[in-house]
């Protein structure tokens, strides 16, 4: 098991890439933004040129041809994404095969940290969870833009503000740092939370309200309840509720495929377990509340929504 910064350090290697080798990057969740920073930092540095073959989207008899083919002894780096947390029949067929793959190309994706049936022969490399203000300056210095670490002070409030953030979060930041100016930093600490959160807290929101967890929803609802209108928590139930029951009903169904593009969303719990404890029928009582409140509000009613629909969820 190597961590990343270990891979990173190998992987700027120029004889890294001269054998085909099979990559499985290992977390939590699956960042995205993370992935494509990474993949630009290391053709930048000595790999060879990558191509994109998403397990999730292609037919599994596809991706065995293409990995098992060579044009000319040719090797290639094959980026396939984000191997299925509950593979089917055909799925399950499709890792055993990547499990002991060999060549003749380069393979690399994601499993969750759960994840079996991972060959001997894989370099497994461990994702942290979140990272600390050293470890994101560190990290900054090979995926940042130039100019991004040169905000100390604004860097050192953010992790005041969080301990830790998580990947896609460090790389949106990169992002937002990179075009700060003094005169702009007093309205970026501000809107802040609304950069972080969605990374942290409403995911943990999310999981805590399926999950009927009521003492921990409401400790995490008071501390992010203010930084969002009415009309936003509105629409954010509103969305989670509506990808639920769909998640609910295709995973009945067999589609698993479709139950995972349709609820991007929610927590990743909600699809290992959560989904089997839910009724579509409450689901669907539920979502009516929040479109009827919303209504409400928007003719002009003070009645208080939200309260009452948590009321009615956690009772």
């Amino acid at each position: 098991m190597t961590d990343l910064k270990q891979f990173l350090a190998q992987a700027s290697e120029p004889e890294f890439w001269q054998t085909p080798k099979s990559i499985v990057f290992r977390g939590e969740n699956y960042p995205v933004l993370f992935f494509a920073r990474l993949f630009t930092y290391l053709q930048k540095n000595g790999m060879p040129k990558r191509d994109t073959l998403v397990i999730a989207t292609t037919p599994p008899t596809e991706v065995q041809r293409t990995l098992a083919q060579s044009f000319l002894g040719q090797s290639n780096v094959y980026w396939l994404g984000e191997a299925p947390a509950k593979p089917t029949k055909k799925d399950e067929k499709l890792l055993g095969y990547l499990e002991y793959y060999a060549g003749p190309h380069t393979i690399a994706y994601f499993v969750h940290t759960d994840a079996k049936g991972i060959g001997p022969q894989a370099l497994q490399v461990t994702l942290p969870k979140g990272l600390s203000e050293h470890r994101f300056r560190e990290l900054g210095k090979l995926f940042a833009p130039p100019k991004a670490l040169g905000h100390a002070d604004v860097i050192a409030k953010v992790f005041m503000h969080s301990m830790e953030i998580g990947l896609d979060a460090a790389c949106m930041l990169y992002d937002y740092l990179e075009l700060l100016s003094a005169r702009t930093a007093g309205d970026f600490m501000a809107e802040l939370p609304k950069i972080l959160e969605p990374q942290t807290s409403l995911h943990a929101l999310s999981k805590a309200f399926f999950e009927r967890k009521g003492r921990e929803f409401f400790s995490l609802w008071s501390q992010v309840q203010g930084n969002y209108s009415t009309m936003f928590w509105l629409t954010f139930f509103s969305e989670q509720l509506w990808q639920a029951y769909h998640v609910v009903a295709l995973q009945q169904a067999g589609k698993l495929h479709d139950a995972k593009r349709v609820g991007y969303r929610l927590p990743f719990s909600f699809f290992k377990t959560t989904w089997r404890k839910v009724q579509p029928s409450a689901l669907a009582q539920e979502h009516a509340i929040l479109y009827q409140g919303d209504y409400a509000i928007k003719q002009g009613s003070s009645f208080p929504v939200l309260d009452y629909f948590f009321s009615h969820h956690f009772s």
